[in-house]
């Protein structure tokens, strides 16, 4: 079965990739794997103590809001992961992971050098982003 990994900051452009992402997975035959990383600031293994209950609370407000983006989908296999780390490099290692067919990622317009730019030139698989 071909996976579709869309990463979401749960954004307008990040929920029109999602859209797309579901009719390309509708269209053959696939399954999407929706990711939200939650990003440090330093490298996550440095994390204080005090901040990992800030974290934590982040991470559970994504599942949530990955949740709700899930049930929303009908007749494809949807599962969801939140990874705490760096966002290019976690969409890259998740893709790596799960021999992805195509990464899917909203854009924000004007944002040149953003995490997009960053995913595409990082990863040596098809990445589709929508605008």
């Amino acid at each position: 079965m071909k996976t579709l990994l869309v990463a979401t900051d749960f954004s307008l452009p990040a929920d029109r990739a999602l859209k797309l992402a579901q009719d390309l997975a509708a269209a053959h035959q696939g399954s999407i794997h929706l990711l939200h990383v939650v990003e440090p600031i330093g490298a996550p293994e440095d994390i204080d103590p005090d901040d990992e209950a800030f974290l934590r609370d982040l991470k559970d407000r994504a599942t949530q809001q990955l949740e709700v983006r899930q049930q929303a989908i009908n007749d494809i296999s949807v599962r969801c992961s939140v990874v705490l780390g760096h966002r290019s490099e976690a969409i890259r290692r998740l893709a790596d992971e799960l021999d992805a067919w195509l990464v899917v990622l909203g854009t924000h317009a004007g944002k040149e050098g953003g995490i997009s730019r960053q995913v595409v030139f990082r990863l040596d698989r098809p990445v589709l982003l929508v605008p």
